[in-house]
């Protein structure tokens, strides 16, 4: 969602469920923040919010990272919103 010109912000919603394990969730949070940053000039003022659902141990850091960056850049697609 758009927000009011602040710059782009993130929120983070991983739980227990999806992720039992604390180095599983501060890894998916770390992936998260590492995209986000690197996008942070192309989503301008946009508020994004990613949820895990399912567990991320099935996948290294290079699957997690090229999903979240193909995630982000859907919003960047013209006509989304």
């Amino acid at each position: 969602m758009p927000n009011a010109g602040e710059g782009p912000r993130l929120g983070l919603i991983v739980g227990k469920k999806a992720a039992p394990r604390a180095v599983d969730r501060n890894r998916v949070k770390r992936i998260a923040r590492i995209v986000h940053r690197q996008l942070a000039t192309e989503l301008e003022a946009l508020d994004v919010v990613v949820q895990l659902r399912d567990s991320p141990r099935r996948h290294d850091n290079a699957v997690l990272f090229k999903e979240l960056q193909g995630l982000l850049r859907e919003l960047l697609e013209p006509g989304r919103g």
